[in-house]
């Protein structure tokens, strides 16, 4: 007995020993650190005090030209408030630990999901791509905050195939300051909140809410079965100067294709053609909406 009491007590003191210091792999993620003065030692050696980690509560860090590639080690800073991350893939899987967030910026992180139950004490969202910027851009289809009671700020313009928040988090008759933004969505958000009665009737919260986009209340939001693999459709040549070829697998059929520009204005709808002329459209990004047989395809298009 007293053998294994002893192995376990070596065992616990060997992770504690461990637990000291986080692996920080990235060099320029390590030197961006210590710039900001949270890296104490100063030096570039792979890893950082997990008690310098712990008191950081406020983060902002961005790709360009900061050369780091790998954010590996910020799962640790477990106390942040605040966090702001732009041009650079995110994991999502950092924000299960960061329970103590209150406002998270993610630009331009090629976000296609994004899991926030974990962070109940979330007040401001801001996951908006810039217009007509077609890099490493978010595309969410939904969005579940309905385990984040204190969200009262949420931006998700430009997201195109958002089609839903959920938001009955059981608080809404507490938030009568609610912002909302998701310009350019191709189809009205469908936004789940505690009582659509009320909300429909412009009843108080819901009547001081400012929303900026197209969007409908319910109390049982669904995502539509508008996606289609989008590798069955080939659309080329992209860029193109003026005229797209589009190429289906199987017997699917193309019903029709709507051309949106990237303020999510539809300015062009063809009727089930595999052959698309846009040399009348100024030069720039859009996005086509494509109706099959077997559901809808979004693809992105570029006219030089």
């Amino acid at each position: 007995m007293k053998i294994i009491i002893s192995i376990l007590i070596m065992c616990l003191c060997f992770y504690e020993a461990q637990a000291q210091t986080i692996a920080i792999p990235d060099t320029n993620f390590e030197q961006f650190l210590i710039d900001e003065r949270i890296d104490s030692d100063g030096q570039i050696n792979g890893q950082i005090l997990t008690a310098d980690a712990l008191k950081v509560t406020k983060l902002g860090v961005g790709g360009g030209n900061s050369n780091i590639i790998n954010l590996s080690g910020l799962e640790h800073f477990v106390n942040l408030e605040e966090l702001s991350v732009w041009l650079f893939p995110f994991n999502i899987n950092y924000l299960s630990r960061m329970t103590s967030l209150k406002k998270l910026t993610l630009t331009q992180c090629g976000l296609t999901s994004l899991n926030l139950s974990q962070n109940a004490l979330l007040e401001e969202l801001i996951i908006s791509n810039p217009f007509d910027v077609d890099f490493n851009s978010n595309d969410l289809t939904f969005l579940d905050l309905s385990n984040n009671p204190n969200i009262y700020s949420i931006h998700a313009d430009f997201n195109y195939n958002l089609q839903l928040i959920r938001l009955n988090n059981g608080n809404n008759q507490n938030i009568s300051n609610m912002i909302m933004n998701f310009v350019g969505t191709l189809q009205p958000v469908c936004v789940q909140v505690d009582d659509v009665n009320v909300a429909n009737q412009g009843i108080a919260p819901y009547n001081s809410w400012n929303i900026d986009g197209n969007y409908q209340y319910s109390d049982n939001c669904m995502l539509s079965n508008r996606e289609y693999y989008a590798d069955k459709l080939n659309v080329y040549p992209n860029p193109t100067t003026g005229i797209l070829h589009l190429d289906i697998e199987d017997e699917t059929k193309i019903e029709k294709i709507e051309v949106y520009d990237f303020s999510g204005k539809i300015i062009k709808e063809i009727k089930g053609e595999l052959l698309i002329n846009i040399e009348s459209l100024a030069l720039g990004n859009y996005l086509l909406r494509v109706f099959t047989s077997e559901g809808v395809v979004i693809k992105k298009i570029i006219k030089k």
